[in-house]
């Protein structure tokens, strides 16, 4: 019987045990480097050869993370990616000299050492008190409260992820975190993120004589790792603060979305599901003589706009998005009054929008900027300052901007002109 011929290994591949080995070097590695990071060379030193055995042994798990059942497979490759990202990404701070260790190295090998720490103190060991002192740096990260550790920190930024692409028609997704069992032996407890699914709250209302379907608005309480509904006390709405006081539920419209994107172009809406949660747990609120009201709308600490609101079968729904310079809003109505200007000029120059700021250079003109401030609306030019990089070249924002001027100052609306004596 012919012997078969044994398959030779291809140059530059490794094999099984070769991989193990390397494995275990880059990861000794990492851990020499975390030590000698933290000064605590020389003590590492002067520990027993066992115990020094012990910590190039022990490994400790990256955060894990897994899902409900049925949860879409791209979302989850979203989340894996994404918190292979900021592992890679997001550093911690160590030691006096401003050095900084990735997350990544912080949990694979940082926690090894935080353990030996509390095992030696357990243990009584003859240097416990030593080895805490040299590994002082690497301590400080971890003397935190809970709520800003490192694992706290990770949660709240992949909760942060999660709104990128939740609402409250689709359901939203967050993260909780628990401490898995270790999977062998001279291996740590590990982190395990678990990705939740909150399903959407759909009611249907008769509107301008049609039934729509409205979906209820929630927060994403990252603490708590739960989405919560949000409510409105009749003390804060135009007409009910005399009843006594109860939440309603709050609803919102698909229109009011497809208005804010439509609105805030080129600005990003991606998390605006979660800013339209704080604005409305802690809403200031601007009667309107129809019996609807209005709560503004803020996105990054800045107010953008207005939601207008009304009281429809005891809960409130959010009809629609208003932008700040609109008519119908506070700061819109004074802007118009101070520019002379109705609601058809308005929307030829695009100044009831975003993008009627972000795409020309009027919020450099000092008069403007004047009538802005006039108005309550200097916000708008941060605004646009923080966006600068969507915005489109600066000869093209001056032609867009200049074209306004002529016309405006032509018919003299951007200053007044003298009294005749």
């Amino acid at each position: 019987m012919a012997q078969g011929k044994s398959r030779k290994k291809r140059p530059g591949t490794l094999s099984p045990e070769e991989k193990k080995r390397q494995y275990v070097q880059e990861r000794i590695g990492r851990l020499h480097a975390m030590i000698e990071a933290c000064g605590a060379s020389d003590e590492y030193r002067r520990l027993p050869v066992k115990d020094r055995a012990y910590l190039e042994r022990v490994r400790s798990p990256l955060p894990a993370l897994t899902g409900e059942p049925g949860l879409p497979r791209a979302c989850m490759q979203y989340f894996r990616e994404y918190l292979d990202g900021v592992l890679d990404r997001e550093t911690v701070p160590i030691g006096a000299d401003g050095g900084r260790i990735r997350l990544r190295d912080y949990f694979a090998s940082g926690t090894v050492l935080l353990h030996s720490v509390r095992l030696f103190r357990k243990e009584g060991h003859p240097q416990a008190e030593s080895w805490a002192r040299a590994l002082a740096p690497l301590l400080a990260i971890d003397e935190v409260k809970i709520t800003d550790s490192q694992i706290f920190r990770l949660t709240f930024q992949l909760n942060v992820a999660g709104w990128a692409f939740s609402d409250s028609e689709l359901g939203h997704y967050f993260i909780s975190w628990e401490l898995a069992d270790p999977l062998g032996d001279d291996v740590l407890p590990g982190f395990r993120f678990i990705v939740h699914h909150g399903p959407p709250e759909l009611r249907r209302f008769t509107i301008d004589g049609k039934s729509r379907t409205c979906f209820r608005v929630q927060w994403n309480d990252a603490g708590g790792c739960k989405m919560v509904p949000c409510v409105l006390s009749t003390r804060v709405i135009p007409g009910l603060e005399a009843q006594v006081e109860r939440d309603l539920p709050v609803y919102i419209q698909r229109h009011v979305y497809h208005r804010a994107e439509e609105r805030m172009k080129p600005y990003p809406m991606t998390i605006f599901e979660e800013e339209l949660a704080i604005s409305i747990n802690d809403p200031e609120v601007v009667s309107l003589p129809d019996g609807a009201f209005l709560i503004a709308m803020r996105y990054a600490l800045r107010r953008i706009g207005y939601l207008v609101a009304e009281v429809i079968e005891d809960v409130v729904l959010l009809r629609t998005f208003l932008f700040l310079t609109q008519s119908g809003t506070p700061e819109g109505d004074r802007f118009n009054e101070r520019l002379r200007i109705r609601n058809y000029e308005k929307r030829w120059f695009d100044l009831d929008r975003f993008s009627g700021y972000a795409r020309t250079d009027l919020c450099e003109e000092p008069a403007f900027m004047e009538i802005l401030k006039d108005c309550g609306l200097e916000g708008l030019r941060e605004l646009v300052s923080q966006e600068r990089f969507l915005n489109q070249a600066p000869d093209q924002m001056r032609l867009r901007g200049e074209e306004v001027r002529k016309i405006l100052l032509a018919q003299s609306r951007f200053i007044d002109e003298p009294d005749d004596p």
